[in-house]
């Protein structure tokens, strides 16, 4: 179950998954008629009341933590007022700590990519020098893709409402794709050369996983991207090379790096979900 404003690839891999090992899953995104139908639900938590009444057994997931300068507001009134779940799923140790739960009935999952687009499009014929893929409404980002554009690079855009208008981008070679369906999405990321990934070092951005980073690296692009902490250890325990973002000077800068997209093939969907054994998690809440 997601909310209706999330973007949530992990749901159509979580049905996959589930779906592949004998049990009947369908996405809701409205909690009552899921809890109506359904025995167990899994919810990527936003907020939901502990008042609201359920009937199924519950697995509820918190795969982030709230951002803005009432961010850690936000993250006490969940932990207070949030219905409590059968069973956790956090993304990591740090957002499981900040939120004050027990390490009790709960999982670590991180992001992953889908292996079945990957092997679809990883071999897509190139037609962007970049992709950007997420947000626009990061500070710093709209410029940075004009910045990128202005050095001589076409860039692709994935993600953003093709409503609003930029007038940073305008006469420049970026052509932008809106909000579009996850397998199109890794069509057009693997029409490109180099992926970008934008974002800025704040908590609780720079602990957490940068989904769009870790596809990039599975469909073999060359990663730009800002420093933070997350990415300074992804890059470190997967042997890759990405090259930072603030020491682009030239097109010639980018063309003569040495990139290394790393092995991250333990984080396919199929094996995260197997290796936390959602499957088996599933099953028995089922009994």
């Amino acid at each position: 179950m997601k909310g209706d404003r999330a973007f949530l690839p992990e749901a159509e891999a979580y049905a996959d998954f589930l779906d592949s090992n004998g049990i009947s899953v369908k996405v809701y995104r409205c909690f009552q008629l899921a809890d109506k139908e359904c025995q167990v639900v899994i919810c990527f938590m936003g907020f939901l009341p502990f008042w609201v009444r359920k009937s199924s057994r519950l697995i509820v997931e918190y795969h982030s933590l709230s951002v803005g300068k009432m961010g850690r507001l936000k993250d006490v009134l969940k932990r207070l007022l949030n219905v409590r779940g059968d069973y956790r799923f956090f993304l990591n140790s740090t957002v499981r700590e900040k939120l004050w739960f027990s390490e009790e009935n709960c999982t670590y999952r991180p992001m992953g990519y889908v292996q079945k687009y990957v092997d679809e499009y990883r071999n897509e014929k190139k037609i962007f020098d970049f992709v950007y893929s997420g947000k626009l409404n990061r500070v710093g980002v709209v410029d940075a893709i004009a910045f990128i554009s202005r050095l001589g690079f076409s860039v692709a855009v994935v993600g953003d409402s093709e409503s609003e208008v930029y007038p940073e981008w305008k006469d420049l070679c970026i052509k932008r794709f809106g909000i579009i369906e996850l397998s199109e999405s890794y069509r057009v990321m693997a029409s490109a050369k180099y992926g970008l990934n934008f974002m800025p070092d704040e908590f609780p951005l720079n602990v957490q996983d940068s989904t769009k980073l870790i596809e990039y690296c599975a469909l073999g692009l060359r990663v730009v991207t800002t420093r933070y902490k997350w990415v300074d250890t992804f890059e470190h325990k997967y042997a890759a090379r990405f090259l930072d973002y603030n020491t682009l000077s030239s097109k010639e800068s980018v063309e003569e790096f040495p990139f290394k997209s790393g092995d991250v093939s333990q984080l396919s969907w199929d094996v995260i979900l197997s290796d936390s054994k959602l499957d088996m998690l599933v099953k028995q809440l089922l009994v």
